[in-house]
């Protein structure tokens, strides 16, 4: 067997190998976003609306796959309970509607994402290190 050749399936060994993936959940989209599905449902009915209507309140589509990202970044966020056609805020979302308790509902937010709050507990008191930092720490085992 030549050395090209070898190093050609370990390449495809490589490839079919299981990828390990984080076992700590984190939102793919900024809290920003989260907190524009919260005063959504807000605006529409208060506390508790349906999926078509929350989306058509954005101007968004409810099938999208970017609409449904929303949601579930809003729920990790902890803003929102969503279940069978309908979004409900939970008290945090609530709270973070109102703009006396927005500034405390939004570090509730971002504490409640455990890749988030597993960083700050590291990092407290402490610079971050730069992005490509940030990164590597991220992915490291035990985060």
């Amino acid at each position: 067997m030549t050395e090209q050749a070898t190093a050609q399936e370990t390449v495809q060994e490589a490839e079919k190998a299981p990828r390990d993936q984080s076992t700590i959940k984190f939102a793919y989209q900024p809290l920003d976003d989260a907190i524009e599905i919260a005063v959504g449902v807000h605006a529409v009915q208060g506390t508790s609306c349906q999926v078509d209507q929350l989306a058509a309140h954005l101007n968004l589509k409810p099938d999208t796959g970017s609409f449904r990202l929303r949601l579930g970044t809003a729920k990790v966020f902890g803003l929102i309970n969503h279940s069978t056609g309908t979004v409900t805020l939970t008290p945090l979302g609530t709270r973070i509607c109102d703009p006396q308790q927005e500034q405390a509902a939004r570090v509730e937010a971002f504490l409640n994402v455990p890749l988030y709050k597993a960083l700050y507990e590291q990092f407290k008191g402490a610079v971050l290190p730069p992005p490509s930092g940030l990164s590597l720490i991220a992915t490291a085992p035990g985060l």
